[in-house]
């Protein structure tokens, strides 16, 4: 068996995402033009850059399968070199996340197309940077040209920049829309849309970086697989910044007058959205430094893994929190404490995970039983997002009925604390399994 071709077939994935941006970005600017026919030269340019943009993530996926085909050999490794590739499938969509919003935003309010074109240039220009680091990586590991199992866990760390270019697209797409409907409000829009790109992008790079250390290293360990599975949290991570930027800016531009409140609540879910990301950047830096072929270090970076939901859960509550106190600002209070709740609890499905990580770390000796520990942890990233969306939908049911608060504050609890509790299923399989190890 060539296994080499198996990275073949995973790097033509990337024209799964191209397709989908490519339709998201078309699909804008036609509405854009029907919206606003004036306007259609610019929005065309805008439409057009997002297609083409998106089109070269697939030529990039196709490139990697095709120099892996032409290869000698049947080397493992090269199956890293198509999973890095696949990063350009999320940069794609966040390509036409962005270029729909700019074309959308362009026609609603053409006063103000040089900031609007800004915002969307940038988010697309960095979407596609995600793109490129995961073509940059495949093609260090295809030079490499030898066996070596460790650069699977570097392909595995740039889809960070997957999860990176959907976050930009869809704090690029919120920022213009916004923008678009409250322009008094520009510079405190444009202030969080930035954040929320530069963060996002932050996370594209902590997994080049993660795959950069992994092939110095030298290193010929499987254990490094799971530092380059930490690492995706940063997806995740990216993913609930993008929400909660795209939120805030939203909920700013409806609501102007409750700027502080909203402000405080986007910044929270940014940060701590953020956070996950960096635990998955630090058990990554753990693993890597430990060095030597202890498998059961995969079970730490998959327990990590349980950020990447977290902060989409995050985002969600912040989101919806906000969205419900634009609607009705008379309700703010009850809204926000539904929003902090969601997002706290969403952010300890993350600290579970990063707790199992560091025991398992802390283990000594190999144990392969140790990954299913980090395994059961992945249940909380699915509970931090249940618990992200029985926040956000509350936060609104509350904002549009708030003569039924208490029936709906009731269903909002009650989803909230179920969905916590599946995450601590998953701890206490996971601290059974490490006790019986």
């Amino acid at each position: 068996m060539n296994a080499a071709l198996i990275g073949a077939g995973i790097a033509v994935f990337a024209g799964f995402g191209s397709a989908v941006g490519i339709g998201i970005a078309a699909s804008g600017g036609s509405r854009a033009i029907a919206l606003n026919p004036e306007k259609e030269k610019s929005i065309r340019m805008i439409t057009f850059l997002g297609i083409i943009m998106g089109s070269a993530c697939s030529i990039y996926g196709l490139l990697i399968a095709l120099i892996v085909i032409s290869g000698q050999g049947s080397d493992t490794s090269l199956i890293g070199a198509g999973i890095a590739a696949i990063a350009s499938a999320g940069a794609a969509i966040g390509i036409g996340i962005a270029a729909s919003g700019g074309s959308l935003a362009t026609a609603q309010q053409p006063e103000k197309e040089k900031s609007i074109r800004m915002i969307t240039f940038l988010g697309i220009v960095l979407a596609e940077a995600c793109a490129i680091y995961g073509l940059l990586v495949a093609f260090i590991i295809i030079s490499i040209g030898q066996t070596d199992p460790a650069l699977i866990g570097a392909g595995i760390a740039t889809l960070a920049g997957a999860g990176a270019a959907v976050g930009i697209g869809l704090a690029a797409d919120g920022g213009s829309q916004a923008i678009a409907r409250q322009p008094e409000k520009e510079k405190s829009i444009r202030m969080i849309t930035f954040l929320g790109i530069v963060l996002a992008e932050a996370c594209a790079i902590y997994g080049l970086l993660i795959a950069f250390i992994i092939i110095g290293s030298g290193e010929t360990s499987l254990s490094l697989i799971g530092a380059g599975i930490a690492t995706l949290a940063g997806a995740g991570a990216a993913v609930g910044i993008g929400l909660a930027a795209s939120g805030g800016s939203h909920a700013i531009a409806r609501r102007p007058e409750k700027e502080k409140s909203m402000r405080m609540i986007t910044f929270l879910g940014i940060v701590l959205a953020e956070a996950c990301a960096i635990y998955g950047l630090l058990i990554a830096f753990i693993i890597i430094g430990n060095g030597g072929a202890n498998l059961s270090l995969i079970g730490a970076g998959a327990a990590t893994l349980a950020g990447a939901g977290a902060a989409i859960g995050i985002g969600l509550a912040a989101s919806g929190g906000n969205q419900g106190i634009a609607r009705q600002p008379e309700k703010e209070k009850s809204i926000r404490m539904i929003t902090f709740l969601g997002i706290v609890l969403a952010e300890a499905c993350a600290i579970y995970g990063l707790l199992v990580a560091f025991i398992i770390i802390g283990n000594s000796g190999e144990n392969l039983s140790l990954i299913g520990a980090g395994a059961a942890t992945l249940a909380g990233a699915g509970a931090a997002i249940g618990i992200g969306l029985a926040a956000s939908g509350g936060s609104q049911g509350i904002a549009r009925q708030p003569e039924k608060e208490k029936s709906i504050r009731m269903i909002t609890f009650l989803g909230i604390v179920l969905a916590e509790a599946c995450a601590i299923y998953g701890l206490l399989v996971a601290f059974i399994i490490i006790g019986n190890g």
